[in-house]
């Protein structure tokens, strides 16, 4: 059997302006790979892998081109273009993209891979920090923070710890 759990690049890489959702998505990684040791261990057959997209063409992306350009005062061309820039491959992923990684996972083809991360992201990982502090303070103005996070901060050390703080305390 397989195991098939949907996650999101934001499970690999700092997201200090989305902490919760990052957060969340690792812990979708980490019970990913427990399950795939656990079923290994016991010789279940059963393989647990997940699913990391990156940017993928979706209403959802759609929809976030449209607040952030709404909040900058930009295009939502734009701002499209603005995120187009962090895909190597230069162009989005497609949902069809993300639905050939779940099948291959699903097939016998990938009989012996287990525990492993999935990226369908046109190269924009590629191990490195993708959501790195310039890059948001590039895509995001202060305006645009205040209307993701509900204000606006003053400093890029502010925006920049308001995910931690915010959920530590």
């Amino acid at each position: 059997g397989s195991i098939i759990n949907m996650s999101s690049i934001a499970a690999l890489v700092a997201t200090p302006f989305l902490t919760s959702y990052g957060a969340s998505k690792a812990g979708v990684r980490q019970l990913t790979m427990s399950v795939a040791a656990h079923c290994a261990g016991r010789g279940d057959r059963i393989r647990c892998n997940s699913v990391h997209p990156g940017q993928i063409m979706t209403p959802m992306l759609e929809g976030l081109f449209a607040d952030v350009a709404t909040a900058q005062g930009q295009s939502t061309e734009f701002m499209q273009a603005e995120f187009l820039k962090q895909i190597p491959m230069g162009e989005f992923g497609e949902a069809e993209d993300v639905a050939n990684m779940v099948l291959f996972l699903a097939s016998d083809e990938s009989r012996h891979i287990t525990g492993t991360q999935m990226l369908v992201d046109g190269g924009m990982y590629n191990g490195q920090q993708v959501l790195s502090p310039g890059a948001v303070a590039t895509m995001l103005s202060d305006q645009t923070a205040g209307a993701v996070l509900g204000f606006a901060p003053s400093t890029l050390e502010e925006y920049l710890g308001y995910g931690i703080g915010n959920w530590i305390g």
